[in-house]
């Protein structure tokens, strides 16, 4: 199955796997010896019950090893145009007041979903990858 690289953050860094137009996504975060590695399992089965259009759609989750560090990998939705800053800055696209009125509305759902889950969501930016854009259907996730 191809894997290419999209992006990398202090935590570890996402893949694209698969062929057009299944692709999934993947996210390695690396996981520290010393800490609690149960944590990432937690949090999965956490985010894997959320379902709503505006969340990423969380998959499956597994620990690997690569390059003999340790890595908890967690497969979700693949949202094509990567992250809200990448869209903000892409200068071939166009959008008016309306488009985002409509992402910040997208944005207020997921939040309150999140909200109505007793989830807290610590880093909330454009370029953190965790804000995007399904560019079929329009729709920002988080």
């Amino acid at each position: 199955m191809a894997e290419n690289f999209i992006g990398k953050g202090s935590y570890g860094h996402f893949m694209r796997i698969g062929e057009y137009p299944s692709f999934i996504g993947a996210k390695y975060i690396f996981i520290d010896p010393n800490k609690d590695s149960d944590r990432y399992t937690k949090e999965f089965k956490l985010l894997q019950k959320l379902r709503h259009p505006n969340i990423v759609r969380f998959y499956a989750q597994a620990k690997t090893i690569r390059d003999n560090l340790t890595y908890c990998v967690i497969h979700m939705e693949f949202c094509e145009r990567n992250s809200l800053r990448h869209v903000l800055n892409d200068t071939e696209l166009t959008y008016s007041k309306e488009t985002v009125f409509f992402w910040a509305e997208h944005l207020a759902c997921a939040l309150l979903c999140l909200k109505e889950n007793q989830i807290i969501h610590r880093d909330i930016k454009p370029e953190n990858g965790g804000i995007f854009w399904k560019q079929h259907s329009g729709r920002l996730q988080m």
